[in-house]
């Protein structure tokens, strides 16, 4: 759910309940610093989640075609291609997979700093062994 208003920070709390809330959620915390783009997804794999990487000039061109020839319609387009996705993490806890889905989420906050520029996420979760676990990740794109 995302929180108030604040300046210069946009705050979820709790984890989006399903694919289309989990893919809006993913939208509104991309980074990008117009050579690269992320998509705001969780760093472990998630079912309901579609991972995005996406770099500037990279694209597909395809032929346009029309029933009937008009002044200035374009003959070709480009299409933003997906590449390989460089933000999983594989965490585990002893042998145990980290998986928001398993055990019990007691927090889970994203807070995304407008001014920095940063993605920050906390999670407190305690995994199906009993075992409790503490996660912070910050990410960022860097404006250099």
């Amino acid at each position: 759910m995302i929180g108030p208003a604040e300046p210069w920070v946009v705050r979820e709390t709790g984890l989006p309940d399903g694919a289309t809330a989990t893919r809006q959620s993913e939208s509104v915390f991309a980074l990008a610093n117009g050579h690269i783009g992320l998509r705001g997804n969780l760093e472990e794999p998630d079912p309901d989640g579609m991972p995005g990487t996406y770099l500037n000039s990279l694209f597909e061109e395809r032929d346009l075609t029309y029933p009937e020839a008009g002044y200035a319609f374009p003959q070709r387009t480009q299409t933003v291609v997906n590449a390989p996705n460089g933000k999983p993490v594989a965490l585990f806890v002893g042998a145990e997979p980290f998986d928001l889905r398993t055990g019990t989420l007691r927090r889970h906050e994203r807070v995304l700093d407008l001014r920095a520029g940063t993605l920050t996420r906390e999670v407190e979760w305690t995994s199906p062994s009993g075992v409790d676990v503490w996660l912070r990740t910050v990410r960022l794109v860097s404006f250099q």
